[in-house]
């Protein structure tokens, strides 16, 4: 059987000698033609008789040429049949070459879709990280943006503030010396009268807090409150001035009160009797006076005490030795030399420390003696007013206490 190659090859040629046997018979056709005409030209046949030897000689070519295109068409037949059948035979494979190759295809476009939905992921992503990343860039810049601002601000207010002290000094360029002597003349005798007023409202509200027992507030009340202090005693007395203190101390749930215990705990003798401080000052806020005044009088002995062995002199008798706030209140008042030191002094011997002796004495120097307290011979202590005695003292040894170990620093 022979290849398919093979029977094209064989077609080819046999459709190459039909052409030969073509080119034969019209030379045939032509010698017959020739002959013919020959033999009626010299044998005087008639037209009729030329008509039919042509007809003869026709009939013989076309019976020739007959044969032959029978058996090419035969060969061509058989040549396509076998083209056929090999066609037949190699369309399965053909086709599952196709659809192998489809699938191939399909297999490439869906790998080709996984990464594209990879690479939207990715891309994705990516995008929430740039917006991520631009909410925290604007959230860390946007705290130096609002300091540019406020600084602009600060400066256009600054500027404004200035303005007017700017045509001032403009205002003393241009004024002669004789004047400006003057001027400084009159700001003196102001600043001096100034002081003066101050100096003795000054001393009459601490003569107040005086009368009152209260020390240290000096810290915790500004000018204006001290010139309230001296108005409001002309009006009510002690006890008006008393009401005024405390609704300061106890204001916004007792802010104050606690804005004060907050630095004792800088000192390690406090800082160590934590629980204890911060019970008494429970106790206060909830009108335990009689708790809170026994818890912090003690400490007050302790922290004088750790004041006394580092900065004065030791005790010349026993008794010193273990009560030792009256020393450091005089102590206190020969150093700062103020009238709120020496309101110090004065509570602190006349009051609460002062001598109080049970055999001779008919009733105690005060209702917050220190020693009538502690040696249960005084019951009616327990009231605010000596709770804050007991508290602002015990904050004035402490801040004294405090100040001076960084002096010596």
């Amino acid at each position: 059987m022979c290849g398919r190659g093979d029977c094209r090859a064989h077609t080819y040629w046999r459709v190459m000698d039909f052409s030969k046997i073509k080119e034969e018979a019209h030379r045939k056709l032509k010698s017959n033609r020739s002959n013919a005409s020959n033999r009626s030209s010299a044998m005087g046949l008639s037209d009729m008789n030329k008509t039919a030897a042509w007809s003869i000689n026709a009939g013989t070519l076309a019976g020739l040429l007959g044969d032959d295109l029978r058996q090419v068409l035969r060969h061509t037949e058989s040549a396509t049949a076998k083209q056929g059948r090999e066609v037949g035979i190699a369309m399965p494979h053909v086709a599952n070459s196709a659809i192998s190759m489809q699938r191939q295809v399909e297999s490439t476009l869906k790998g080709a879709s996984d990464i594209y939905k990879q690479f939207s992921t990715a891309a994705q992503a990516l995008q929430n990280i740039q917006s991520s990343f631009v909410m925290a860039a604007t959230k860390l810049v946007d705290p130096y943006l609002r300091l540019l601002a406020g600084v602009k601000r600060t400066s256009d207010e600054i500027e404004r503030f200035a303005d007017p002290y700017k045509k001032i000094g403009e205002a003393i360029r241009a004024t002669s010396p004789e004047s400006l002597k003057e001027i400084q003349k009159v700001f003196l005798t102001f600043s001096t009268s100034y002081q003066m007023q101050w100096g003795e409202t000054e001393r009459k509200a601490f003569k107040i807090f005086e009368k009152a027992g209260l020390v240290g507030l000096e810290r915790y009340l500004t000018r204006s409150e001290l010139l309230s202090v001296v108005r409001i005693h002309k009006k009510k007395g002690v006890k008006g001035v008393q009401s005024y203190i405390f609704n300061k101390f106890r204001r916004q749930q007792f802010k104050l009160l606690k804005r004060v215990v907050r630095g004792w705990w800088k000192l390690p003798y406090m800082a160590k009797r934590k629980k204890i401080v911060r019970l008494a000052i429970k106790a206060h806020q909830l009108r335990h006076y009689d708790l809170c005044i026994p818890t912090l009088l003690p400490l007050i002995d302790g922290v004088a005490a750790e004041f006394a062995d580092e900065f004065l002199p030791p005790a010349t008798n026993k008794k010193q030795s273990v009560i030792r706030m009256r020393e450091v209140a005089k102590h206190f008042n020969e150093q700062e030399g103020e009238v709120s030191s020496a309101c110090v002094e004065q509570v602190v011997w006349a009051m609460v420390y002062k001598n109080y002796d049970f055999r001779t004495a008919k009733r105690p120097p005060s209702s917050v003696n220190r020693h009538a307290i502690l040696h249960g011979r005084v019951i009616s202590y327990g009231t605010e007013i000596n709770s804050y005695r007991v508290l602002l003292l015990l904050d004035i040894v402490i801040r004294m206490t405090a100040k001076q170990r960084v002096a010596q620093i």
